[in-house]
């Protein structure tokens, strides 16, 4: 660890952050020079890499710092709020700000079973293969018992392994033990969700040799330049882009835009709890990414939710399926801010 004076700051950094240099600190007193000119509030930087810039400007002006990639979820929300604002002053919806398709059609969505109780694993298995869906996604423990129970229930429902996607959630730190863990679970997963530590792209690409299924990419995708290891490859990864984890609409269609690129498959992503407005986002989303769309998850609404914060509720229906035809034709984001101040996850 090196440590240097920048302008108004001590900086300490190690090798995987570049040096602050002159050039840099320049851009910090541009900012702080320009930011007399401009009424009071904070700093927004875009993209802040280490940090340095913002940093700086912030200090040097007393002024609060918003960076978007330690913040992108936040960011996401005023991004939406801009978007839906600007749509409906236009009288347009959001596809035609942002130079989209519009979501036409129906869109399917993946089951998507968290790490929970063998009773409830069952009980929800058994709800959404009822209800017609067909892909599913499940979360690995890391417990061999608990996941051999879940993988016996898919067997006994007649699931078959090319249709569930298995979320390891970096539980491994050497692909050998993931691949034994794996292997023994003796159910061949049609893909599986960063089995291994934080950018470990070298051991992910040896866990899909040995296992000839493919890597879903989630933590270690967050910016367009993530895709540059996996170049090489395209066929064994897949992109799991998320509109709050990449920092709004705007940044997710410009990583679906460098997955194309690539040749790599997309999942339009969702968090756990997501309202409507992010479902709305993940539809416009989706209709840009289809001709490389693997799979989509979301759209729970108020299956999940006690209630949610938008009129309509957008939710699957039968068959996992979710009719977007007359959002297309909606102004901003197509959805009113119902009554209620918050949404509340259900027990």
């Amino acid at each position: 660890m090196e440590t240097v004076p920048f302008g108004p700051l001590t900086v300490s950094f190690d090798d995987a952050v570049l040096r602050p240099r002159p050039w840099t600190l320049a851009q910090s007193e541009w900012a702080a020079e320009l930011a007399t000119t401009v009424p009071e509030g904070p700093i927004l930087e875009l993209a802040c890499g280490a940090g340095h810039i913002g940093q700086a400007a912030a200090v040097l002006t007393g002024r609060a710092l918003v960076q978007v990639d330690r913040n992108p979820a936040a960011w996401c929300a005023v991004e939406l709020a801009l978007l839906d604002l600007f749509g409906k002053r236009a009288g347009v919806p959001v596809e035609t700000l942002v130079g989209s398709p519009p979501p036409q059609g129906r869109f399917r969505y993946s089951a998507v079973i968290g790490e929970t109780s063998e009773g409830a694993f069952d009980a929800q298995l058994r709800q959404y293969l009822q209800a017609g869906f067909r892909a599913i996604k499940i979360r690995l423990s890391g417990d061999f018992g608990r996941d051999a129970v879940k993988v016996a229930a898919l067997e006994r429902a007649g699931v078959a392994s090319r249709l569930v996607r298995a979320d390891a959630h970096n539980l491994w730190r050497d692909p050998r033990e993931a691949i034994g863990y794996l292997r023994k679970l003796e159910f061949p997963f049609a893909a599986i969700e960063e089995p291994l530590a934080l950018r470990d792209f070298a051991g992910m690409r040896e866990v899909s040799r040995a296992l000839e299924a493919r890597v879903i990419l989630d933590e270690s995708l967050v910016k367009c330049v993530d895709f540059e290891p996996i170049r090489e490859d395209p066929n064994r990864w897949v992109a799991n882009v998320r509109v709050s984890k990449m920092g709004g609409l705007l940044r997710a269609l410009e990583c679906v835009e460098a997955a194309r690129a690539a040749g790599v498959a997309v999942i339009v992503g969702a968090h756990v709890g997501e309202t409507s407005l992010l479902t709305r986002a993940g539809l416009a989303l989706g209709a840009f990414a289809r001709d490389v769309l693997l799979a989509q998850e979301g759209a729970l609404g108020t299956h999940l939710l006690e209630r949610d914060i938008t009129e309509p509720s957008l939710a699957y229906g039968t068959g996992g399926e979710l009719d977007a035809g007359a959002l297309a034709r909606q102004p901003g984001l197509g959805l009113a801010i119902s009554g209620a101040s918050h949404a509340t996850r259900g027990e």
